[in-house]
């Protein structure tokens, strides 16, 4: 698995009429980007079962707040939900690696996580990659 490097950002140029949207772009990005810290202290952690679980219990709370998080713009709601069933994803995934230390089939089936996991990142990428352009405009 690679350590992705993630960030979500917001123009701070506030067009007319579009407060709402902006602080709501502000909200979750804010939200997004503490899942963000998450994942790079779990990835960091890989190594140790016990870490794992101390690093998803952390994302799986990132996760939470979002999931709380009150949105009234659809898009957002749309990008909020589908960040947040790939963090759950992410997190279930990685569970699952720190359930198969010691056993004797860990290196086949985690393995084949990693590859999930690989392919949730990328899915990520390119789900925060839409989200900047919304909120800003910019790619």
């Amino acid at each position: 698995m690679n350590v992705r490097t993630l960030g979500l950002s917001l123009a701070l140029v506030l067009a007319a009429g579009c407060e709402s949207k902006v602080d709501q772009c502000n909200a979750f990005i804010d939200e997004a980007n503490d899942s963000q810290n998450a994942y790079v202290a779990l990835e960091a952690a890989i190594q140790s079962p016990a870490s794992i679980k101390q690093r998803t219990d952390q994302l799986d709370a990132s996760s939470k707040k979002l999931k709380d998080l009150k949105l009234g713009d659809a898009k957002l709601k749309d990008f909020r939900d589908r960040y947040v069933k790939q963090t759950d994803d992410f997190s279930a995934g990685m569970k699952k690696i720190a359930g198969l230390a010691g056993k004797d089939a860990q290196g086949i089936e985690a393995a084949k996580i990693g590859k999930e996991l690989d392919d949730l990142a990328e899915k990520q990428d390119k789900l925060i990659a839409e989200i900047n352009l919304y909120c800003t405009g910019v790619k």
